[in-house]
Parts: structure tokens; C-alpha cells; sequence
């Protein structure tokens, strides 16, 4: 409700200000009685300005204070609370920790550490206390600021409150938070006493930095347990692959709670066991959008692209607006089966709904656009987002790596690392890619040296190509991906005694190789070809077209490139397996259903092969179609006898 103005003189209980004979003597007290029962920054902002006009600012400032810092959206104002802050003549040490934790709570913590340093400087009559302390501290642990707050430390030894209870507790969460483990366990020794919440913050400390065990020896420690305890524990072995001791603390749990719950999903869903996934989401008491999300990531990350749809669905029917994590899923789960249409649909959805696009949203719905080989939209997408990812030549990408170091001082991560590899690679600069993963300060993994691996395989490479996989066997001995990429740059090189040792060691380990398939969609369904495939119903009509297509390429001067064919046959037979591939058998399948002057997409989980590029780029000047293929490096827009990735892919 709004307030009436100040010059009102009504005697109504809800007027601002009392009659003018009783206005002076009690006006302050009136304002600060006034201003605790406001419940909106409007009413705040009212009676602010009735003490700016009736000079009664000094008496109610630190309410004021107060007011805007409070955390709750519809009362607290960051820029007014300092505002008035900077307008007291004499501010105290509460006025100081008001504002110091308003800029923490408001994730400007940069700001209230140059605060507490003019606190410390300019106000040589006050002193930091047991309320200024955990606070910073808190500021520091968000900014992973180790340095600074170690400082801090340094200063809380030397003042009385190095043994109060609460600022120990938060240095105990600071070093858990910033990783220092052995820094935070010091901390924890000394304490005389310790509550819960410095055993919590001690063993999430642990979890977080990979030390489940240790972990689990002060759970078992502890003389009581909260919630926040349990839930650390099941956590911890979920996100280390240890499902089955995650399960045995979630059977263990007096009462669990929806975070529990959702961490058992995520840790069944990061192991690849969707049926027990699915089984505690359909037995979960209650569901949160942590709960919803997580199921339709899980679905993506295990490649059932399908089940993340229909749950994402089902979230929808259900009443929920998804967050980010849950988009993304959707959006991937679009981008795996090529479905443009659904991929519009989500999108149309976010902007009925308000929801911006930008960030990693936007990232994913750019890449759906592209994977279902709509550039035109993904365009689009991209020049509305207001802060862009970016593409770089080769000279810029090194160029921007040097000045990470060099001119900001940041020191690059394995992922940074990784992109580097990855441009080195594809423009062929084999040599130096292996030099910069030699050289870094890190343990490299096998996604490094696949991306050298994938590198030889397009360049022909054998003897680096042969450095690479041993070095990401060595990391990931069970990767089918290692095996076949080498396989393929022997079959390449015409060394076939090495093909049959490669698939023979294959064999002994148990590893297959994932079939070449191809998928389309037309009239609602999907439809998926595998090599040589005949199990369609349209099988003879899809034939019959294959054998139009090979008469209408020989027209058109087409020869084929057996080289891509990684069997040991003779030529005919390559000829045929290579008439027979998968994307061709869903192109004719495209060419049969899909009415002329339509888009024909496929998606393919295999790499296109150098002649199935090339006859489909003959294809679509042959039958004047626009042919879209995504397979597992880019999408193809193949388009009156060329393609969009300039035969560089």
C-alpha cells in the first residue's frame, strides 16, 4: 500500500506524520517506527525523502542503512544503501559491516574487499570484528582469492578474535572452498570447540577436492550429522563413479531430502545406469527443477536423445519453467537426432516465455541450428546474442594464446590447451600440436591426444598418428575411438597386417566399433540406415533410386574414390560398399519422400568419408536439392555441387 505524502495532517492511524502541534518532538521516532513495518523499496524510498525534507537523515540513517541492504529484491537497493552510507559523517563499525556484507551478498565482492582495505586505512578508530571478519572471509572464498585471504588470516591472529568460534568456522570454509585443504585442516585442529558447520565445511572440503575417503573418516567422526552431511558423502562417491557407496550412505540416511535424492539420480545418470536413474525419479516423494534437469542431462549424456525429449516434455505439462542445464539437454538431444522442428519448437518456447538467450543457452541453440543444418537461423541466433563466442585463423589462435600469458597473466588450463591442439590440427600443423601437448604443465588426456589422432587420420599421418594412440590407449585403454581412428589411417596407408593386428587386439579386449549410421526424419518419424541396410520398407524403392544415382554420377564424370573403403577387397566390391553407405541410402530415401525444392538433412554418428562428400555435392546439382549433413565433426550444406565446409572438414 502506498504511503500518503509528508505535508498530510490527517489523524488517521495510517497517515505519515502526526498532527502539527505534536510534529517536532516526535517525528523522528514516528519515521523510525514507520520505517519498520515497510515491506516495499517504495515505502522505503518515501519515507527516505520525508527525512531528507524534515532533516532527520542523521537519526534514521543507519535504519535506512539497513533497509536497502537488505538481501529480499523488493526492499533491498544496493546503490541506495551506499548512497546513504557515504552520506553518514561518522559511520560505525555496524554501518561498516552493513555495507561490506551488502556488496558480498550482491556478488560484488571485489568491492567489498577495497571496502574492509579503506575500513582498515581511513578509519584508524575502528577496528574489524567478529561480524567484519567471517564476512570478508566469505567475499574472499567467492573469489577464490587465496592470497587475500590469507592476509585476512594473518590480521585475525593478531586481534582477539583469532579464537572466536564463528570467524574460525568461516576460515575453515574459505580454505575448503579455495581447495587448500591442508590450510583448512590446520585451521580445524586448532579450533577449542567445533560446530556443525565447521565439520561440514571440513568434509565438503575433502569431497571437493577428490579425497572421498578422507572424507568419509570424519563422517564417521562426527558427533552429529545434519542433512548437508549426508548429502556431501553421497555426493562426493557419486561424482567419483563410486555409485554403490553413494547408494549404501542414501540407504543409510534417517530422512533424505530432494537433494539427496537428485544426487543419486545424477551419479546413476553420469554411470551410464538410466533404469536406476529412472527407477528413484519415479519413487521420489517430491521433484525440485534440479530433479527435471538432471534426468534430461542424464538422458542426453548417455545418448538417449529421445528420453531427454519426452522428459522434457513432461517437465513442461508439468507446470515448470527449465533452467539453463535442462535447455542445454534439450537442445543436445535435438542437435543428436537432427530434429528441426522440435529444435524451433524449444526455441519459439523460450521466447514466449521470456527466457534470454544468451551465454551457454545460446551457444547450444546455435549449435542445434547448425547440427540440423539450418545456418540461416543459426545467424540469427548469433547476431542477437549481445556477447559472442568467437572463431579465429590459425596466426589469431596463437596469437590469443600468447597474450593469456604474456599481456593478462592468466595461466591457460588443459582446456585452453586442448583448443589450441585442436586449430593446429586441422590446418595440419601435426608437429607443432604434438610439440604444445609435450609441452604442457600439465597432464595431458586422452581428448588431447585424440584430437592428434584425429588430426593424422585427415592428414595421413602414420608415425605421429601411431605416437597419439598409444599415448590415449595408455589413458583410456577402452576407448573404441583410439582403435578405429588408427585402424583407419592403416587401412589409409594400404598397411592391412597392421589393420588385422589392430582389430584382433580390439577383439581380445572386447571392443567393437560403432556401425556407420544415417537418419532422416520425414512425416513425424525417424528413419535410420546402416550400411548395406534392407530392412527398410521402402527397401526396393531406395535401391532402385541407388541404382538411378550411380548411372546419373558416371554421366556427370564421377570416379570413385576406393581409397576410402578401409576393407581388403578388390576394387568392384569397393565400388559397391561405397554405393551402399549409409548417408547414401538415406539421401535416396530423401529423394524419394521429400518433395522436390525441400531441404533433405541427414545425420550421421561417423565422420563422412572423402567420396560420400564428393557425390553429394554432384547429388545436389544433379537433382537441384539443397543436401544438409551432420556427422560427427560439422555439418555439410551442400549446395548446387559445393559444400559449406570448403572441403575442409
Amino acid at each position: 500500500m502506498e504511503l500518503p505524502a509528508i505535508h498530510q495532517t490527517q489523524t488517521h492511524p495510517s497517515t505519515l506524520v502526526p498532527p502539527p502541534t505534536q510534529q517536532e518532538p516526535h517525528l523522528q521516532q514516528y519515521i523510525s517506527l514507520l520505517l519498520r513495518t515497510c515491506r516495499t523499496q517504495k515505502q522505503i524510498k518515501q519515507l527516505h525523502a520525508s527525512a531528507v525534507k524534515t532533516h532527520q537523515m542523521p537519526s534514521i540513517s543507519s535504519s535506512l542503512l539497513s533497509l536497502y541492504s537488505n538481501s529480499n529484491p523488493q526492499i533491498g537497493s544496493l546503490e541506495y544503501a551506499r548512497s546513504v552510507f557515504d552520506r553518514i559523517q561518522e559511520p560505525t563499525s555496524h554501518s561498516w559491516n552493513t555495507i561490506i556484507k551488502c556488496y558480498v551478498e550482491n556478488h560484488r565482492s571485489h568491492d567489498a574487499i577495497l571496502l574492509f582495505c579503506q575500513l582498515l586505512f581511513q578509519q584508524p578508530r575502528l577496528s574489524p570484528d567478529n561480524f567484519t571478519f567471517p564476512c570478508i572471509i566469505k567475499g574472499c572464498a567467492r573469489l577464490q582469492a587465496v592470497k587475500e585471504g590469507e592476509q585476512v588470516h594473518g590480521l585475525i591472529l593478531k586481534t582477539r578474535f583469532g579464537s572466536d568460534l564463528y570467524v574460525q568456522g568461516s576460515l575453515v570454509g574459505f580454505y575448503s572452498k579455495c581447495g587448500q585443504v591442508v590450510s583448512a585442516r590446520k585451521v580445524f585442529e586448532r579450533m577449542p570447540e567445533r560446530d556443525l558447520v565447521s565439520w561440514n565445511s571440513m568434509m565438503d572440503g575433502y569431497v571437493k577436492s577428490g579425497q572421498v575417503e578422507a572424507a568419509r573418516e570424519l563422517f564417521e567422526e562426527m558427533p552429529q550429522r545434519d542433512l548437508f552431511s549426508w548429502t556431501v558423502m553421497i555426493d562426493g562417491y557419486s561424482k567419483c563413479g563410486m555409485i554403490e557407496a553413494a547408494r549404501q550412505y542414501f540407504d543409510r540416511m534417517p530422512v533424505r531430502n530432494v537433494v539427496s535424492w537428485n544426487a543419486m539420480i545424477d551419479g546413476y545418470m553420469k554411470c551410464g545406469d538410466c533404469v536406476l536413474a529412472k527407477h528413484l525419479f519415479d519413487e521420489m516423494p517430491e521433484r525440485n527443477i534440479v530433479t527435471w534437469s538432471s534426468m534430461v542431462t542424464g538422458y542426453e549424456y548417455n545418448h538417449r536423445f529421445m528420453d531427454a525429449l519426452e522428459i522434457f516434455e513432461e517437465m513442461l505439462k508439468a507446470g515448470l519453467v527449465p533452467n539453463g542445464a535442462a535447455l542445454v539437454g534439450a537442445l543436445s538431444a535435438v542437435s543428436g537426432l537432427g530434429l528441426l522442428d522440435k529444435g524451433r519448437w524449444i526455441h519459439s518456447y523460450m521466447r514466449s516465455n521470456g527466457i534470454k538467450i544468451e551465454g551457454v543457452v545460446g551457444t547450444s541453440l546455435i549449435d542445434m541450428y547448425s547440427k540440423c543444418g539450418s545456418i540461416e537461423n543459426a545467424l540469427e541466433v548469433f547476431r542477437a546474442i549481445p556477447r559472442r563466442s568467437h572463431v579465429g585463423l590459425v596466426n589469431e589462435g596463437r596469437r590469443y594464446f600468447e597474450m593469456m600469458r604474456s599481456e593478462y597473466g592468466i595461466t591457460p588450463t588443459a582446456e585452453h590447451y586442448g583448443c589450441l591442439v585442436d586449430l593446429l590440427c586441422r590446418a595440419g600443423h601435426l608437429e607443432e600440436a604434438k610439440d604444445v601437448i609435450e609441452k604442457m604443465p600439465m597432464k595431458s588426456n586422452e581428448i588431447i591426444w585424440m584430437s592428434l589422432l584425429s588430426g593424422c587420420r585427415s592428414h595421413g599421418n602414420v608415425e605421429i598418428g601411431e605416437y597419439a594412440a598409444r599415448r590415449a590407449i595408455e589413458l583410456a585403454p577402452d576407448a573404441t575411438g583410439c582403435y578405429v581412428l588408427l585402424s583407419n589411417i592403416y587401412a589409409a596407408a594400404g598397411q592391412w597386417d597392421n589393420v588385422s593386428l589392430l582389430r584382433g587386439m580390439m577383439k581380445e579386449r572386447g571392443l567393437r566399433k560403432d556401425p556407420g549410421c544415417s537418419s532422416v526424419e520425414h512425416g513425424g518419424m525417424v528413419h535410420s540406415f546402416v550400411v548395406g541396410d534392407r530392412s527398410h520398407p521402402q527397401a526396393e524403392d531406395i535401391y532402385s533410386k541407388l541404382n538411378e544415382i550411380r548411372e546419373r554420377l558416371k554421366c556427370a564424370g564421377y570416379i570413385p574414390d576406393t581409397r576410402q573403403v578401409l576393407l581388403y577387397v578388390e576394387d568392384k566390391e569397393k565400388e559397391v560398399e561405397l554405393a551402399h553407405h549409409s548417408e547414401r541410402l538415406a539421401i535416396a530415401f530423401g529423394l524419394i519422400n521429400i518433395e522436390p525444392g525441400k531441404t533433405i538433412r541427414v545425420v550421421k554418428n561417423l565422420r563422412v568419408c572423402n567420396d560420400c562428400h564428393l557425390v553429394t555435392k554432384l547429388l545436389s546439382d544433379i537433382y537441384d536439392r539443397e543436401i544438409i549433413v551432420r556427422d560427427n565433426s560439422r555439418y555439410h550444406h551442400f549446395r548446387n555441387g559445393s559444400c559449406s565446409c570448403k572441403d575442409y572438414w
